[in-house]
């Protein structure tokens, strides 16, 4: 048998390495990576966020401006039917009528008389109110020609003070008064 000389030592084996960058170098490398994608997206996140800021501003102010606009085509669409109304009162005929008050009998209002001066017979609708109290009501009264009737209260309305009174027929412009 053979000997082995007492000079000789047996080391375990080691693996080799094999050649490339040093391990700590290389995860340094790739944290520095990591790092500068998350700030190059954190970057872009904000420029997104700006910008959505920037476009809900800018769709806000934008509602607040169809809100007006649309207020200010009401008033000009109110403004414009107001103007036809005056238009149209402008070119139909005065209401061929003239109205009086006396006092009632027993002394307990007024009596509304009415004039006919047309050629032909008008059946006048007249509407008195009562502003004081919310009194209204409707009289339709037919006038001859060249005629005259009254609205008393066998009508329905005894006038008071300060009761208004607007009286319309046909194809004339209607005529409001205050009872005085």
């Amino acid at each position: 048998m053979r000997h082995m000389s007492e000079d000789t030592i047996i080391l375990p084996a080691v693996p080799v390495k094999p050649p490339g960058l040093p391990l700590v170098p290389a995860l340094s490398i790739a944290a520095l990576a990591a790092s500068i994608a998350a700030l190059v997206l954190f970057m872009q996140l904000s420029q997104r966020t700006q910008a959505l800021a920037a476009a809900t501003s800018q769709a806000t102010q934008l509602s607040t401006d169809l809100a007006r606009s649309r207020q200010r085509a009401t008033e000009l669409e109110t403004l414009l039917a107001a103007r036809q109304v005056e238009l149209d009162s402008a070119l139909m005929a005065k209401l061929p009528v003239d109205i009086i008050f006396r006092v009632a009998d027993g002394g307990s209002g007024f009596v509304a008389h009415f004039q006919n001066h047309s050629a032909a017979g008008l059946n006048l609708i007249v509407n008195p109110r009562r502003p004081s109290s919310g009194e209204y009501a409707k009289i339709e009264l037919p006038v001859a020609p060249q005629a005259s009737a009254d609205v008393t209260e066998k009508l329905g309305w005894v006038f008071r003070s300060g009761d208004t009174l607007t009286v319309s027929a046909g194809d004339y412009r209607p005529l409001s008064l205050q009872v005085p």
